[in-house]
């Protein structure tokens, strides 16, 4: 995905225009949340990594006509579940749905699209919350909690 993307940026710049969209899943943002006894942590931790690739690739080619996207859908009617030995969700998202709501959304500009979100306010409250993070955390000196001794 990675050396494919920057194949595709690099044959789309000249012509100032194209557009990407990578796949990764809503576990992307599930951190601690994702059920241990499926073995999700490398899948979950890859698809963050989509994620966040996606969205500085985003950033890096806006000026010149290239929209990117990572579409995140929960679970999706394929035959994923099986192939990898794990139960198949009660409830899944038509193929054809996830399709929809990628192109929709990238016509609309979202970077970030997660078909079955209602309120894209949350993917705005959760990138406000990293780079509140990312602000905060940016300091020459410890935090108090790290500076105090321990008993």
């Amino acid at each position: 995905m990675t050396h494919l993307t920057g194949a595709a940026v690099r044959a789309m710049v000249p012509n100032h225009r194209g557009a990407i969209i990578n796949v990764a899943s809503l576990l992307a943002f599930s951190e601690s949340a994702v059920l241990s006894r499926f073995n999700r942590a490398t899948y979950a931790g890859c698809k963050a990594f989509i994620v966040t690739f996606t969205q500085l690739v985003a950033q890096e080619v806006h000026d010149h006509g290239i929209r990117v996207q990572v579409c995140c859908p929960g679970a999706v009617e394929t035959e994923f579940h099986d192939v990898a030995g794990v139960p198949n969700p009660p409830a899944a998202m038509s193929p054809e749905a996830v399709v929809t709501a990628s192109l929709r959304a990238l016509d609309a500009g979202e970077v970030v699209c997660v078909p079955g979100l209602e309120d894209p306010s949350v993917i705005d409250r959760y990138h406000q919350a990293q780079r509140e993070m990312l602000r905060q955390g940016n300091r020459p000196e410890l935090a108090e909690r790290y500076r105090v001794a321990a008993g």
